[in-house]
């Protein structure tokens, strides 16, 4: 529906543009991430040529550049043999945001490459000795409490203290520490996002039921609806199985649901015969309901067509009696 080419070349365009965004990012974060565990998982490595993979990893500090040199020639040449039919200005948009992010990786490559100057951090250091040794000075000479002074001069020592420890722990936040983001959890989190996009329940737009209220008077009191929660797991409660098919994270051959983060992602599953042939009942459902969606919407206009025409005869008929 939504490219010329035929529905095998749809699906692969999908495995793979998927593929490559999961190692564009796992690239990017082993070239900022200072750790001692920096094997990110990419989805499915053994689907792709491995040759062109083996050229990648001899390119240390320039995989993320390569991989995004990747994705633009594979959507541009997917767009000229026409398996994308998007509008142009939505294909400049993609290539748009990612410019962006290939802007904001430099700026933080930048942060995590260039180390902070020496000199700064041995003067901050000095200072903070110094602001230690003369508070207790300063303060004595200002109150004779004994209480109040040690008070004033522990809470100015810890605050300065406290700010350099701030200092030097925010300084790359992509490594070991505790409080340090956990960047093996945001990946794993993509690659479930990028499994998610390629389920074909999320590319249909939810059509209208015949319970639907096609006319709604605003000027009565409507009555009151439950929340989008409620209603939904009511419905999962009613049909579990058909929750289940339905589910944005249930990609048929792919498990999105592990209980351990190692396994989270998928077994290597290739584009093959028999996975194309589990797909393909998944799209032609998709696509019939897509198609009795189109003939609810023709009638939906239809009767409102019909019903302005009704009201503009009558208005017509009530200004010729009046006449």
């Amino acid at each position: 529906k939504w490219s010329l080419r035929p529905e095998p070349e749809c699906i692969a365009f999908e495995n793979r543009i998927v593929r490559l965004f999961s190692m564009l990012h796992c690239c990017a974060l082993e070239e900022l991430a200072d750790l001692e565990d920096e094997s990110f998982a990419a989805l499915d490595m053994e689907g792709l040529d491995q040759s062109a993979l083996a050229r990648l990893h001899h390119n240390d500090g320039r995989k993320t550049k390569i991989v995004y040199q990747w994705i633009k020639m594979f959507l541009v040449l997917s767009q000229q043999q026409g398996i994308l039919k998007a509008p142009p200005p939505i294909l400049s948009r993609v290539y748009e945001e990612m410019h962006k992010g290939l802007i904001i990786f430099n700026e933080i490559m930048q942060v995590s490459s260039w180390p902070f100057p020496f000199p700064y951090c041995q003067m901050a250091v000095v200072m903070t000795q110094l602001h230690l040794v003369i508070t207790p000075l300063v303060i004595c000479q200002w109150t004779g409490w004994h209480i109040t002074a040690f008070s004033l001069t522990l809470l100015s020592g810890i605050t300065m203290v406290a700010m350099d420890c701030i200092a030097t722990e925010i300084e790359n936040p992509l490594g070991d520490d505790v409080n340090d983001l956990p960047v093996h959890e945001m990946h794993m989190r993509l690659n479930q996002e990028l499994l998610m996009l390629m389920n074909p329940a999320t590319w249909r737009v939810p059509r209208l039921t015949t319970d639907a209220c096609l006319v709604m008077d605003t000027s009565k009191k409507v009555r009151r609806w439950p929340s989008l929660r409620t209603h939904i797991r009511n419905w999962e409660a009613s049909k579990p199985d058909l929750a289940r098919s339905n589910s944005f994270h249930y990609v048929p051959g792919m498990d999105t649901q592990p209980a351990k983060m190692e396994d989270a992602l998928p077994k290597p599953a290739k584009l093959d015969e028999r996975r194309l042939q589990n797909l393909l009942p998944e799209l032609a459902r998709v696509a019939e309901e897509d198609r009795q969606q189109d003939l609810l919407d023709l009638q939906v206009k239809q009767e409102a067509l019909h019903q302005k025409f009704v009201g503009d005869l009558q208005a017509a008929l009530q200004r010729y009696k009046a006449e």
